[in-house]
C-alpha cells in the first residue's frame, strides 16, 4: 500500500481498515487503492482496484434555542397590539451563522404564525381587532436550523392570562 495513505488505511489480513487519523472529504473525496488477493497456499493471486468514495457530512455543532420555554399573553389583545410579536425564539449559533438561521414553528394550534427570519411569534389574526382566548395556554414546538441543516426544537407553552381578572383567561 503506498506510504501517502498509511495514515488513513491499515493492510490487516483479509481487509483493509481505516487507522486513527480517518477520513476527510475535504482533504481527499475519494481513494483508489490496489488491493492483492492471494489464496491460502500462496500460489495463485489476483490484483484489482477499489475505489473508495468518501461521504461529505454536515460539520460543526448545532444552533441552541436560548430563549425561555415559557412566556405570557394577556387576553382579550387589545386591537393596537395586535400586529405586536407576542414571543421571540432566541438562538445561538457557535458555528458563526446567526444571521443565517431559520425559523419554523410546528404542533401549534393555528392561532400563531412566525417571522421565518427573525424568530418573532404573532397572532394569527387581523390586525385592528381585538383577540380573546377561550383557552388557557398555546403550546408549540419552536425550531431553529443552521444553513448546514443542524438544528435545535424546543417546545414552548405561553400562558394566557385574562386581563380582568389577572387569572387565567
Amino acid at each position: 500500500m503506498p506510504s501517502l495513505f498509511a495514515h488513513q488505511f491499515q493492510a490487516e489480513p483479509g481487509g483493509v481498515s481505516i487507522g486513527t487519523a480517518g477520513l476527510d472529504f475535504e482533504t481527499t473525496p475519494e481513494y483508489s487503492l490496489q488491493v492483492r488477493v492471494t489464496d491460502q497456499a500462496g500460489n495463485i493471486s489476483e490484483t484489482g482496484a477499489i475505489v473508495i468514495t468518501v461521504i461529505d457530512i454536515v460539520e460543526g455543532n448545532p444552533p441552541a434555542i436560548t430563549s425561555s420555554e415559557n412566556g405570557t399573553l394577556t387576553s382579550p389583545v387589545p386591537a393596537a397590539n395586535v400586529g405586536d410579536a407576542i414571543y421571540i425564539i432566541a438562538a445561538d449559533d457557535s458555528d458563526d451563522t446567526a444571521n443565517e438561521l431559520t425559523y419554523s414553528i410546528s404542533n401549534n394550534p393555528g392561532s400563531i404564525k412566525v417571522n421565518s427570519a427573525t424568530g418573532e411569534i404573532f397572532l394569527n389574526a387581523e390586525p385592528g381587532f381585538p383577540v380573546s382566548f377561550d383557552m388557557d395556554e398555546i403550546t408549540f414546538d419552536a425550531t431553529v436550523a443552521d444553513p448546514g441543516g443542524l438544528f435545535d426544537t424546543l417546545s414552548i407553552t405561553i400562558d394566557i392570562l385574562s386581563a380582568d381578572t389577572g387569572g387565567w383567561g
